[in-house]
């Protein structure tokens, strides 16, 4: 007589998203290092808190401690802003905020890398894959026993940008595989579609506030994943170094970062924009608080502040 209804519960418990069945962290360190550019940021959100602060509350909830989010930047107004959102900033780019690793301490590294090379075209998809490569052995070099998820980038509604993002997306897993078959703690955290689409942009970039959302529970997936396969410890960890000790750069449209000014610059820069000197490419910065580069887009383009910290052509 009761078959039906254990028939249900049975059938209930299975439906459960594995999300909330296997949430648990409980004792887990999380020193976590968000790396990336203006999506890692949170730009475009509101609150610029992106995929950080729900993904917070989520390791808070699922009993992770010490849990500590570090970098060099802070964006956001919840209880630990601290990341490496670099605005802008290519993969070669990106490469240069990993001098911080070694003073930041994470145990974790979720990276998104790749996004401004794509809409930049900056040299060919089939050169970004070997630099995305380079950037995660550079990791490697600087903090050999972290934990580093990888994710495939989220879509853009221009179609160049978006075959510039397949390429990499299509690469990323011979990426990872090759380093794990050296014994890397790395994996793969997918945020390309169905599990974000385009209709989650808000600008055709960055996501709305519900796409970020979408990311922070994937995120939070491959963090419970990592604790399943034994890479997280238990208790105390290494620990973060606090944000106005280091000597790291920063963007110059993140000023809110408490470190001093970068005395040295990226190791690749971005290539000049075509439409004479002075002049920005479309989705290229061209203004905000701090910036001091060209404000003259190529046409048909205008610079469109975004907010306080970031004007952009588009």
């Amino acid at each position: 007589m009761h078959l039906p209804v254990l028939s249900l519960l049975l059938s209930t418990a299975l439906a459960t998203p594995l999300l909330t069945r296997q949430s648990s962290l409980p004792g887990k360190n999380i020193t976590l290092l968000p790396l990336g550019d203006s999506i890692t940021y949170g730009f475009a959100d509101p609150t610029a808190n992106g995929y950080r602060a729900k993904l917070f509350s989520s390791l808070q909830s699922a009993g992770a401690s010490p849990l500590d989010f570090v970098g060099s930047i802070k964006s956001g107004n919840f209880a630990d802003t601290d990341n490496e959102g670099r605005i802008g900033y290519t993969i070669s780019q990106i490469a240069t905020a990993t001098a911080a690793i070694s003073y930041l301490r994470p145990n974790i590294i979720l990276l998104h890398a790749g996004t401004n090379d794509a809409l930049r075209r900056y040299e060919t998809s089939d050169k970004a894959i070997p630099r995305l490569g380079q950037l995660i052995d550079q990791i490697y070099t600087q903090w050999p026993n972290v934990v580093l998820l990888v994710a495939k980038l989220v879509p853009d509604t221009e179609a160049a940008a978006q075959t510039y993002i397949n390429d990499i997306n299509a690469a990323i897993p011979g990426i990872v595989s090759a380093r794990t078959a050296t014994g890397k703690k790395i994996a793969i955290v997918d945020m390309s579609p169905p599990n974000l689409t385009t209709t989650d942009l808000v600008d055709g970039i960055h996501p709305t506030q519900g796409g970020y959302e979408k990311m922070a529970d994937i995120w939070f997936k491959g963090l419970v994943d990592a604790a399943g396969k034994g890479w997280l410890s238990g208790g105390s960890g290494t620990g973060g170094s606090s944000p106005s000790s280091l000597p790291v750069t920063r963007s110059s449209t993140t000023t809110r970062a408490s470190t001093a000014a970068p005395t040295t610059a990226p190791t690749t820069a971005a290539p000049a924009p075509t439409g004479g000197p002075g002049t920005v490419a479309h989705y290229g910065q061209c203004g905000g608080q701090g910036y001091t580069g060209p404000t003259v887009c190529v046409a048909p383009w205008t610079c469109k502040s975004q907010g306080v910290w970031y004007s952009q052509c588009l």
